[in-house]
């Protein structure tokens, strides 16, 4: 997939509002699993987030990992699911959707 296409996709699903707080107005991308541990640009490693909490998860790896906005380099990010703002824990896909997640993280927010 292009990052053109990623970016897209993820930014249609977001409707411009961040996908960690559901609040401040997504600015930023940022790359569930990290490009340096063969992370790709996919809609489903991918979340538009705002500034703020972009340097949240940075901040803070280990509970961003907790939540599924840090996936490691052994992990799928089409396995592993995320909690979204308005959604609750959602498994992502590459097409821009997403499904309930069966398993929660037990992270808040």
């Amino acid at each position: 997939m292009s990052q053109k296409t990623a970016r897209a996709l993820v930014y249609s699903r977001s409707a411009g509002v961040c996908e960690r707080c559901g609040h401040q107005h997504a600015t930023e991308w940022h790359h569930r699993k990290n490009r340096s541990q063969g992370g790709k640009w996919t809609a489903a490693n991918g979340l538009h987030v705002c500034s703020q909490c972009h340097r949240w998860i940075t901040e803070h790896p280990a509970k961003a990992a907790t939540r599924g906005y840090v996936v490691r380099s052994w992990q799928s990010p089409l396995e592993v699911p995320v909690r979204l703002a308005w959604h609750g824990y959602v498994i992502l896909d590459d097409i821009g959707g997403m499904t309930p997640a069966l398993i929660d993280l037990g992270g808040a927010a």
